[in-house]
């Protein structure tokens, strides 16, 4: 029997196949209907499926698409029939060819991004003034200028329309407002000699199609050659592009419009990007948030620094040209306000204070104390500056304590002008007895929230890092060396020397040492020494092995390569003592994991670990733990008229509160739906009661409302 063949199919004796001319040969009778036929010469073409049809065995070429007219760069993939275009991989997504889209960075600046055959191009929105001088002028979501009203060149413009001014400048009308932008012309797949502008075009394209293999290990086709992965191009003065898990991801300057100024006047400076109009004078920017500035001025944002040139910012990341994986002794790794790579610094003293609570003064001595009192743990003894007190509370134990709040006092002259700074549970924070929302600058002090810690700064030389819960890092400048006395030491370089009580005199016991810095005579609990002496995971094996579960963390991998540098074992002693003696409703381990890593960062060794499971934070009676929740504590009774205030809108405090939608109603969160009144006449007047609810309050008695309403809301702020 003969065999024919055409293309990639090929006609087998005794098998019909289906093609556009006539072929010659017998059919084959098969039985398992529906199944996929195994044909050896067929197996290596992945175009060509042969199944059982009806009796016969048929054979079937793959029909491909033919939309990839768009597409310069073909890839052909192992093991797949057809061609496909070339997508984007970048930021763990994948995004198909010719995919426009914007997002923001780390600063909240728009960036515009195009995906095309496999390099993403992005760039900083550029944005063109579009407003006449008499009309509104507003900003968009991207900070962009925004003209009250949709109309161009005398026409109006519907709702989400665009017009273009020019091929390269486009304008949107959006809720009644005018916007417009600078395209952002891709980097092509192709070398310049392959590309063409078409007429009433902005960008470039490539002329023609080429197809390419499918690359391993994150290499990256880019033009004639193939980059390895991390590997760096710089294309010209406004680009600059890297190889990344196999796309190509290219940064690039979008330069301002330059379209009424005449191609004679066009003048590129040396080492910049956009080229500006000699007779006109040099534009200034305008950032994301609306501020000015001005030609040749440059800015910094979380770490990324722009220039304005001539209205068009050009923006580059500072990037830490080596990084510092350990310093010298009495050196520790910092990064420095206002600085974007960490240093070398001399390193401060630091006293710890974690769980039960465990302490390791300045000098690096430990030792553990349960009293559930009033404590001085750091005080300027010879400057009179500043005085750090810790309030422990026994949290339903007989034999431990925990810290319950910390407070800061930074001493003036005039007693009056004193400045008092209170942390307590779940980060809350307070100035002088006045609740204050994140982040807070002031002449002394400066607060914020970083990595679920609230860390204070002064200019005292005293620094505090508080976790809300247990966690209490007080750090003392080297200036002050010897001159600290407290529970943290003396902070002179010798940890033998460190228990020298308030009346001067050196204590041997630590429960002496500690009781001579108790502060204030009242009625406060005393450690039980007769319960303390029993080991706390003695009483229940579960609660041993629960214990030993929670804390095992310290034998794990990403924990020993701090062994040499700091010594786990009192750390993971003091995590087990915690666990064991835990309330149900803590997770007590968190205190000593949360002690260790910061000891080994210190010593330059940083270790990641899952924060969220360990110390997670939890709030009871329906309440949801928040770094940003509202002031003001809404109730039942009040909530209509505080949302109405401008004393709880647009501040935020760290704590406990209500989810959006609930109210408290007998200390707990309820739906606002559950407040209304039983009986809506239940109200008693004085007089007849049909005038109540005829009367209509005057302008002057709703001012007196709104008076009062903002005075209770300022009154609870400051509770």
């Amino acid at each position: 029997m003969p065999i024919t063949q055409w293309f990639l199919c090929i006609l087998l004796p005794g098998v019909l196949a289906v093609s556009a001319i006539k072929l010659e040969g017998h059919s084959e009778k098969c039985s398992s209907e529906g199944e996929v036929a195994n044909l050896p010469l067929l197996n290596n073409i992945p175009c060509v499926t042969c199944m059982c049809k009806s009796g016969l065995i048929q054979c079937s070429k793959k029909v491909c698409r033919d939309d990839l007219q768009q597409c310069s760069v073909l890839l052909q993939q192992e093991d797949q029939c057809c061609l496909s275009c070339q997508t984007c991989s970048i930021y763990g997504e994948n995004r198909l060819s010719s995919a426009v889209w914007y997002q923001r960075d780390n600063s909240d600046r728009c960036v515009d991004h195009v995906c095309r055959d496999g390099i993403v191009t992005r760039s900083l929105r550029q944005c063109h003034n579009f407003c006449p001088s008499d009309v509104t002028q507003t900003r968009d979501v991207c900070g962009c200028p925004s003209c009250m009203g949709c109309f161009h060149e005398g026409e109006t413009i519907e709702e989400g329309q665009t017009v273009e001014l020019n091929p390269c400048t486009t304008c949107q009308c959006r809720d009644g407002r005018m916007s417009c932008l600078k395209k952002v012309c891709p980097v092509l797949a192709c070398d310049d000699d392959r590309t063409v502008i078409e007429e009433g075009s902005c960008c470039r394209k490539c002329i023609g199609q080429r197809r390419v293999f499918e690359l391993h290990d994150g290499h990256c086709w880019f033009r004639r050659k193939i980059l390895k992965n991390l590997e760096p191009v710089v294309l010209d003065k406004c680009t600059k592009c890297l190889c990344k898990n196999g796309t190509v991801i290219c940064d690039r300057e979008v330069c301002p419009d330059t379209s009424d100024c005449p191609a004679a006047d066009l003048v590129v400076e040396k080492g910049r990007c956009c080229p500006i109009c000699a007779t006109h004078e040099p534009l200034n920017c305008t950032d994301h948030r609306g501020r000015l500035v001005q030609h040749e001025h440059s800015i910094m944002d979380n770490c990324v620094t722009c220039r304005c040139s001539n209205g068009s910012f050009g923006c580059q990341k500072v990037e830490c040209e080596n990084r510092v994986i350990s310093c010298p002794q009495g050196h520790t790794l910092e990064r420095k306000p206002g600085a974007c790579c960490p240093s070398c610094v001399p390193e401060p003293g630091t006293c710890v204070v974690f769980g039960d609570p465990h302490y390791r003064t300045f000098d690096g001595r430990p030792f553990n104390f349960q009293g559930s009192c009033n404590y001085m743990l750091a005080k300027d003894c010879m400057g009179k500056n500043f005085t750090v007190i810790a309030e422990n509370n026994s949290k339903q134990s007989k034999r431990f304590s925990w810290t319950n709040s910390v407070h800061l006092r930074l001493i003036h002259a005039a007693p009056d002008n004193d400045t008092v700074v209170s942390l307590y549970q779940h980060l809350a924070a307070t100035v002088n007895g006045a609740k204050v929302a994140l982040p807070y600058v002031d002449g002394d002090v400066i607060m914020w929230m970083e990595q679920q810690m609230l860390k204070v700064r002064t200019n005292a030389g005293i620094s505090i890092n508080w976790d809300g819960a247990s966690f209490l890092e007080i750090t003392a400048a080297t200036r002050l060396r010897g001159s600290l006395c407290g529970l943290c030491g003396n902070y002179n370089g010798f940890p033998r020397d460190d228990f020298i009580g308030g009346d001067g005199m050196f204590k041997f016991e630590v429960d002496d040492f500690a009781k001579s810095w108790l502060i204030g005579k009242g009625d406060c609990a005393k450690p039980d020494h007769k319960t303390r002496s029993v080991k706390p995971c003695s009483r229940s094996n579960k609660i041993k092995l629960a214990a030993k579960r929670k804390c095992r963390i310290f034998k794990s991998r990403r924990f020993q390569k701090c062994y040499g540098q700091v010594d786990p074992k009192d750390y993971y002693a003091s995590c087990l003592t915690d666990s064991c003696e835990c309330p149900r409703h803590k997770r007590c381990s968190c205190e000593s994991i949360r002690a260790y890593t910061s000891a080994c960062a210190r010593q330059g060794v940083t270790i990641k670990w899952n924060e969220k499971k360990h110390c997670r934070k939890s709030c009871g009676r329906g309440k949801v733990y928040s770094t940003c929740s509202s002031p003001c504590k809404y109730t039942c009774k009040n909530y209509k008229r505080l949302r109405r205030s401008s004393a709880c809108r647009g501040k935020c405090v760290a704590g406990c509160a209500c989810k959006p939608g609930y109210v408290l109603k007998n200390k707990r969160c309820v739906r606002t739906s559950k407040c209304r009144r039983k009986k809506a006449f239940a109200r008693r007047f004085t007089g007849n009661p049909l005038e109540h609810f005829l009367h209509t309050p005057t302008v002057s008695e709703r001012r007196v409302e709104r008076t009062q309403a903002n005075a209770t809301a300022q009154e609870i702020l400051n509770r």
